[in-house]
């Protein structure tokens, strides 16, 4: 096409006036006018839309949906008791602390379920200042009793509940979209749906990997490095020294061992050094000594202050890199370690650049569940988008014929 007729304008003016010539040779003398007029109304609206459909990796003016294009349809539900469990499980934390900070000794601080705790064995002396304690930290949206002598429930209210599950399911629709668009998907549709809810429903027009698709949106990756007091092959050995009871301030978390098949249990403590929150930025690499797969990853500025802080006081011991509660590597702390970090496991290629893609976008703020999954074939969109050309095309042909 010459360059002067790139213009919209002048392309459709030309054409205006192609069609005006033929109307005066070949259309009665007082249709002419009529002619013209609908046929400059056609060809503006052609050269609006054209190309109508992708071509060439060139995109369309039109936007094909599920049913025209094909793709995956996927209706998700939120486990919302994760988010609530977390909740619950940093308020615990935060008990335990400022009881310790103020010299209050207590027998356990432990989740309950999933909306409420406890603080149990309070020494007498000292009953009114956990109290007062737990008013301080958990005055608004929390509901505090006491059910016995140095015992303390704490749970949510109602609203509180209703407003984590609302703000879980927002954060978990935002993380999927940042996801969705790493996958380089046009005009996906990702939506809150369901009475309760607590279900997103997902329409990607245009996935030819569903597999590849599906293994990204579900993908929790929740990342934390946490310092590993110790490891064993069995929990039952690995707590021996503590009478089999995992202490207040650590939990167990298992991980791949060096023989397949064989687990490696690791006593971590329940604070994290560094959480996916603290990452800004992920990407997939090549191991320079085994020349495997692994993900390298840059921390922000608080969270590379936070980790350098944290590996500077702790030569010498492990760090375990906890991905969705399991241990993928527990490396040796060699020095101080700022900004930059990789995460080695047993990746292949293609899991590599997928957990760098998911941890770029966001960790899930809860895990997802299918409720109902539909791939719909591009077949069936290029046959109702020939039906629907085919009768668009006869239907001006009958009004050109009997206008």
């Amino acid at each position: 096409m010459p360059p002067a007729l790139e213009n919209p304008y002048a392309l459709w003016f030309v054409l205006t006036a192609a069609l005006a010539g033929l109307a005066y040779a070949f259309v009665r003398k007082e249709l002419r006018v009529r002619a013209v007029f609908f046929g400059a109304i056609l060809v503006g609206s052609l050269i609006l839309i054209w190309p109508p459909y992708e071509v060439n990796g060139q995109p369309g003016k039109i936007k094909l949906g599920l049913d025209l294009r094909g793709g995956i349809h996927l209706v998700l539900q939120v486990v919302v008791d994760d988010a609530l469990n977390a909740t619950i499980d940093d308020a615990v934390q935060t008990a335990r602390d400022q009881a310790t900070r103020k010299g209050i000794n207590f027998t356990a601080a432990s989740r309950v379920n999933a909306t409420s705790f406890s603080v149990e064995g309070v020494e007498p002396a000292r009953v009114k200042d956990m109290r007062d304690i737990l008013r301080d930290f958990f005055r608004n949206e929390w509901e505090i009793r006491e059910p016995g002598e140095g015992r303390f429930l704490v749970q949510m209210t109602e609203l509180q509940q209703r407003r984590i599950k609302e703000r879980t399911v927002g954060e978990a629709i935002r993380t999927l979209e940042r996801r969705v668009n790493q996958l380089g998907v046009a005009e996906p549709l990702i939506a809150a749906t369901g009475n309760r809810g607590d279900q997103i429903l997902v329409q990607l027009p245009g996935v030819t990997d569903v597999e590849q698709a599906k293994r990204v949106i579900q993908t929790t990756a929740q990342l934390a490095l946490k310092l590993v007091e110790d490891s064993a092959a069995t929990r039952e050995s690995l707590l021996q020294n503590f009478q089999g009871k995992v202490p207040d301030n650590m939990e167990v978390v298992s991980g791949a061992g060096e023989a397949p098949g064989q687990p490696v249990f690791y006593l971590a403590r329940r604070e994290a050094v560094i959480t996916g929150r603290d990452l800004k930025n992920a990407r997939a690499g090549v191991d320079s000594q085994t020349n495997s797969p692994d993900v390298q990853f840059t921390l922000n500025p608080a969270g590379a202050e936070k980790f350098k802080r944290a590996t500077g006081a702790n030569i010498g011991r492990r760090l375990a890199i906890i991905l969705d509660g399991s241990v993928a590597s527990a490396p040796a702390i060699q020095g101080q370690i700022g900004a930059d970090g990789v995460i080695h496991g047993r990746f292949t290629a293609q899991e590599a650049d997928e957990l760098a893609k998911v941890l770029r976008a966001g960790a899930l703020p809860a895990t997802l569940r299918y409720q109902q999954q539909l791939t719909v074939g591009a077949s069936l969109g290029r046959d109702s988008i020939r039906s629907g050309v085919l009768a668009s095309a006869a239907g001006m042909g009958f009004i050109t014929i009997f206008m």
